[in-house]
C-alpha cells in the first residue's frame, strides 16, 4: 500500500510539472535564468549560456532534474537526469528538431528518473 500511495503521489507531481525552457535558438545569455523554487532540485540559481539552434529544457522536482537538449539543424534530442540516468538520443519526429521536443525529453527524463 505503501509504495502505491507513493506511486500515485509521484503521478500526481508529474502532472503539474511544467518543462521550463531555457535556451531558444538563439546564441548567448538564456532566455530565462534557472531560478530555485524553495524545496526542489536545483540549489542555486545561474543564467546558462546557450548555443546558436539550441533549445534545451529542464523540468525538476525534491529529488531529480532532467533535462532536455535539440539542435535546430540536427535530427536527434537528447535527455538525461541527475539519478544516474545516461544520456540518450531519440531522433526528433521531423528533420529538425524544435523546443517542443526538447521540453518533452526533460519531462521523459524527470520520470525515468522518478522510476529509478
Amino acid at each position: 500500500m505503501k509504495k502505491l500511495s507513493i506511486a500515485v503521489a509521484l503521478f500526481a507531481i508529474s502532472t503539474f510539472a511544467q518543462a521550463t525552457g531555457v535556451c531558444t535558438g538563439t546564441a548567448g545569455a538564456a532566455a530565462a535564468a534557472v531560478t530555485l523554487v524553495d524545496g526542489d532540485f536545483i540549489k542555486s540559481a545561474f543564467t546558462p549560456r546557450c548555443s546558436g539552434n539550441v533549445h534545451m529544457d529542464y523540468e525538476e522536482d525534491v529529488q531529480a532534474v532532467g533535462v532536455g537538449a535539440a539542435s535546430a539543424k540536427g535530427s536527434s534530442v537528447f535527455q538525461g537526469n541527475s539519478e544516474g540516468g545516461a544520456v540518450r538520443g531519440v531522433e526528433c519526429t521531423g528533420k529538425r528538431c524544435t523546443g517542443t521536443e526538447a521540453a518533452a525529453a526533460a519531462t521523459a527524463a524527470l520520470a525515468e528518473a522518478a522510476s529509478s
